[in-house]
C-alpha cells in the first residue's frame, strides 16, 4: 500500500526534513480547510500568555508525535 511506503519514507527522513514536511502538510490542511485555518488562526493571535506553549513544550510535543510515529 502506498500509504505504508510513505509512512516508512518518512519515518526514514532527519528531524528537521519531518518538521518541514510537517510543515508542508499543515500548509495544506489550511489551504483546503477552512475551518482549520480560522481556529489555527485564532490560536496564533491568541494574546493571552496563560495558553501560550513554550518551545521546550512544542519540542516535547513534536518528539511525542514522531515517537507514536505521527
Amino acid at each position: 500500500m502506498i500509504k505504508e511506503s510513505l509512512k516508512e519514507e518518512v519515518a526514514s527522513l532527519a528531524k528537521e526534513e519531518r518538521r518541514e514536511l510537517m510543515g508542508y502538510m499543515v500548509a495544506l490542511q489550511i489551504s483546503e480547510d477552512p475551518a482549520f485555518r480560522k481556529a489555527l488562526t485564532e490560536q496564533i493571535d491568541d494574546r493571552s500568555p496563560e495558553n501560550w506553549v513554550t518551545l521546550e513544550e512544542l519540542d516535547a510535543k513534536l518528539k511525542a508525535a514522531e515517537d507514536e510515529g505521527l
